[in-house]
């Protein structure tokens, strides 16, 4: 698709998609409806638009900054250096991982805590797919990775809630 059709082609998409879904209700207790839809509709029409950017503009090696603020292990909430190798038609594979601060290795038992781009793109799908209570999600409106963040999974469950952030994405020679 041509930039210019692009540009045009999600904010149209996106209207229609809330037309739509403002006009179906639903009874109390039955599921959401109106508003809320919409607003589900148009966070995943804004998720498949920044994997386009994406998808399109990544460098094939990047690094970044990720920080993760939550009720989790010290280990996890560490601000972490996240080097990548991407392929076309492969996964994205972490190539160094190391904590931001002084420079030492993550461990192994928590590489998995420590996500790729992609690996970001799938944290907002699966709130999504989970109907999280809250998600506020900020994207690099050059590259289309998420930058923050902020998932509430429950609304009424303490300390559920998670903040990731991305940042100084940077290629990689």
């Amino acid at each position: 698709m041509r930039p210019t059709v692009r540009r045009l082609a999600i904010p149209l998409l996106s209207a229609l998609v809330a037309a739509a879904a403002s006009s179906c209700s639903s009874s109390a207790g039955t599921g959401p409806g109106g508003p809320e839809l919409a607003a589900r509709l148009g966070a995943r029409v804004e998720l498949a638009a920044a994997r386009s950017r994406w998808a399109a503009k990544a460098p094939a090696r990047y690094r970044y900054v990720f920080s993760r603020s939550c009720e989790c292990l010290t280990e996890a909430t560490q601000a972490a250096r996240i080097e990548v190798e991407r392929s076309v038609g492969n996964p994205e594979v972490i190539t160094s991982l190391t904590y931001a601060s002084g420079g030492s290795a993550v461990e192994n038992r928590y590489r998995a805590l420590f996500p790729s781009v992609d690996g970001l793109f799938d944290l907002v799908q699966d709130a999504l797919d989970r109907r999280a209570a809250g998600l506020v999600v900020s994207y690099d409106p050059q590259l289309g990775y998420p930058r923050s963040i902020s998932i509430d999974y429950d609304a009424v469950m303490v300390d559920d809630e998670v903040v990731l952030h991305a940042s100084d994405l940077e290629a990689v020679p």
